[in-house]
This record gives structure tokens, C-alpha cells and sequence, in this order.
């Protein structure tokens, strides 16, 4: 469900910046709509068939199958840490809970427990060198910019 969630938070979002109150409903329909909750898997293979004109997706699925994509301005993809405050100001209630966006960006760090302190500590410093963006970029993940990094 949180590919739903978030594609719903992602048109609250565009219809700010887009200056259209209404998109969401527009495209979506109702916040919970049955008629349009597949699974994640599901969902592309339909696509394939061409059974959907369209769906969300996070880039790596689309990509990973040769399909084409429509890549979001920062300001409504979910994909920039320093936009939470921004991002945060969409909202979905769900049995009376509000949920709002979080940023869809990947952190790794050393815990403090660490059996292997020292190793763990290497494959965190990898993860941000030339190597592992290449291998990143090669499966359709985005360099992260300018995350902070999370080191304590």
C-alpha cells in the first residue's frame, strides 16, 4: 500500500504546484479506489499488455522493463529530503488516522551495536563513492544529491 499512499500524497502535491485544486480527484477518483489497487507486480505486467494506458511507479520498475516514464519536478516526486517540510502538507486519513509523506530516499548508516564497527563502517563509505552510484544508476536509482549523510 504504500505506492498507493504515495501516489496519492504525489497528485495532492501536484495539484499545488500545478495550480489545479482539483487534479487529484480528477485523475484518482476517490482516496480509496478499489478499481485501481493492484499489486505492484500486477501492475506492470498489465502495462506490458497494454490492458493499462498508465500507472505510478517508482522509476526502477518502469525502467528495469524498457517502459517508458515521466520523471516529476522535485517539488511533487516525494525524492528530495530537504523537501519534507514541503511534502509533509499532504495528507490521507485512514480509519481516522491522518498519514502524511515521508521522502522516498534510501540512508544507511553504522549502528552503534555493530559486531563489525570498522567493515560496516567501509561498506557505508562505498555506498557513497563512484562505484556504488554506478551500480546504483545501472538498476535506475537516482544519485542522491545532496543528501546528508547520516554517519554518527
Amino acid at each position: 500500500m504504500p505506492q498507493g499512499l504515495n501516489i496519492i500524497f504525489t497528485m495532492q502535491l501536484a495539484a499545488s504546484y500545478y495550480q489545479q485544486p482539483q487534479l487529484a480527484e480528477k485523475i484518482l477518483g476517490p482516496q480509496i479506489n478499489a478499481e485501481q489497487i493492484f499489486q505492484e507486480a500486477e501492475v506492470m505486467a498489465r502495462l506490458q499488455a497494454g490492458q493499462l494506458d498508465a500507472s505510478s511507479a517508482y522509476k526502477t520498475q518502469p525502467a528495469a522493463m524498457g517502459l517508458p516514464y515521466l520523471p516529476l519536478p522535485s517539488k511533487i516526486n516525494l525524492g528530495d529530503a530537504a523537501l519534507e517540510p514541503q511534502y509533509r502538507k499532504a495528507t490521507v486519513t485512514l480509519n481516522g488516522k491522518p498519514l502524511h509523506p515521508w521522502p522516498l530516499v534510501f540512508y544507511a548508516t553504522v549502528l552503534n551495536d555493530a559486531s563489525e564497527p570498522a567493515l560496516a563502517k567501509r561498506f557505508v563509505d562505498w555506498l557513497s563513492g563512484a562505484e556504488a552510484r554506478a551500480k546504483f544508476s545501472s538498476y535506475h536509482y537516482d544519485d542522491p544529491g545532496g543528501a546528508a549523510a547520516l554517519i554518527p
